[in-house]
């Protein structure tokens, strides 16, 4: 059991509403003031850390963020029970000794003689374009490992679909398309540029939205800041051109 004085507030907001998070076997409750926020199981909601003291906690699509007076004891209560699970689950999920089936009691008396079939020769198959295959997977592979490096970097500013080899494919054809149809790709610039700066004021001016649509630490503000870039690059694109 534990129990803990912290802070609540909402993304993008600096003033917190002092609270109380309580921590008892499987279920974390939290209070502010005399009125009860919630109880919910550790298991349904999402305990994300984004700072030194400050946590993330997303449940029912909900986004809040929770910060400790006491971090680290929090933290250790955490990976005590995660530890905690780890070998009961271990314990219950040990292997069960294979048994040795029993040889089988040769029967007397001689049995009729079987000729064995002669193996054929095996013939050897040259296999073409195996280096081709072997370069694209090892291509394949050190790309993978770049989105995922940069996914465990910036993952809790952008959304997940950022990172894959869809978004990674349409941002080289339009870079591409950049050098033989610039004012096209300035145009689209623009307008997804102007979409972004008014979603991004959409969210500034109401917090519940912004917590619900925008992911793990990314505020209003960097929304705003991103759709003026795409804005910039696109006049630039359209000046050059």
């Amino acid at each position: 059991m534990g129990k803990f004085n912290a802070s609540l507030r909402t993304l993008g907001d600096s003033r917190g509403v002092p609270a109380t998070v309580t921590v008892v076997e499987e279920r974390i409750s939290i209070e502010a003031g005399d009125q009860e926020i919630g109880s919910w199981n550790i298991d349904e909601v999402v305990l994300e850390p984004t700072g030194e003291s400050v946590y993330r906690l997303e449940v029912d699509g909900d986004r809040i963020l929770i910060d400790f007076e006491d971090a680290g004891t929090f933290r250790d209560l955490l990976d005590s029970r995660s530890r905690m699970r780890s070998r009961i689950k271990l314990r219950g999920n040990r292997p069960k000794k294979p048994t040795e089936p029993k040889p089988a009691k040769a029967k007397s008396g001689p049995g009729p003689k079987t000729k064995e079939p002669k193996a054929k020769p095996k013939r050897s198959v040259a296999v073409t374009g195996a280096p081709a295959a072997v370069s694209s997977k090892k291509t394949a592979g050190r790309l993978d490992a770049v989105l995922t490096a940069a996914e465990e970097k910036w993952g809790g500013l952008l959304p997940s679909w950022v990172f894959t080899k869809g978004t990674l494919t349409v941002l080289l054809i339009m870079v591409a398309a950049a050098f033989f149809v610039p004012n096209i790709v300035s145009l689209v610039l623009l307008i997804a540029g102007l979409l972004t700066v008014m979603f991004g004021a959409v969210v500034y001016t109401d917090t519940m939205l912004a917590t619900r649509w925008l992911p793990g630490r990314m505020t209003p503000m960097h929304v705003l800041l991103f759709g003026v870039l795409v804005v910039l690059l696109g006049v630039l694109l359209g000046v050059i051109a």
